[in-house]
C-alpha cells in the first residue's frame, strides 16, 4: 500500500507546482495589464476636464464663491454660538452688565457684517 501512496503524492505535488506556475503567470500578466490601465486611467480625468471646461477660470471662480459662502456661513454660525454663550454667562451672573453690553454689541455687529458680505 505504501508503494501506491508515493506515486499519488508525486502526482499531487506535480499538479501543485503546475498550478502555482499558472497562478504566477496569471498574476504577472494581470500586473502588466493593471499597470497599463492605471496609466490610461490617470490621463482620462484630465482629458475629461479639458474637454468639458471643468478647469476653466469661470469654473474655478464659481467653486471659490461656494467656498467663500461656506466659510461665511461657518463664521456666522460660530458668532451666533458665541452670542448664545455670552447670554448664558450674563444670565448665570458670571459677567456683569458692563461687560455684557459691549461684547454683545460687538458680536451682533460682526454677524451683521458677515451677512452683508454674504449678500453681495
Amino acid at each position: 500500500m505504501a508503494t501506491n501512496a508515493a506515486p499519488v503524492q508525486m502526482r499531487i505535488a506535480s499538479a501543485g507546482r503546475q498550478l502555482a506556475a499558472t497562478a504566477q503567470s496569471a498574476a504577472t500578466s494581470l500586473n502588466r495589464q493593471c499597470g497599463q490601465r492605471s496609466t490610461q486611467c490617470s490621463r482620462t480625468p484630465r482629458d475629461w476636464q479639458r474637454s468639458t471646461g471643468a478647469e476653466s477660470p469661470k469654473h474655478r471662480q464659481e467653486v471659490g464663491v461656494r467656498e467663500d459662502l461656506n466659510t461665511l456661513d461657518g463664521q456666522i454660525a460660530r458668532l451666533r454660538s458665541g452670542i448664545e454663550r455670552l447670554i448664558d454667562s450674563y444670565a448665570e451672573g458670571i459677567i456683569g452688565r458692563s461687560e455684557f453690553e459691549p461684547r454683545i454689541c460687538g458680536l451682533k455687529q460682526r454677524v451683521t457684517d458677515r451677512r452683508m458680505i454674504r449678500r453681495r
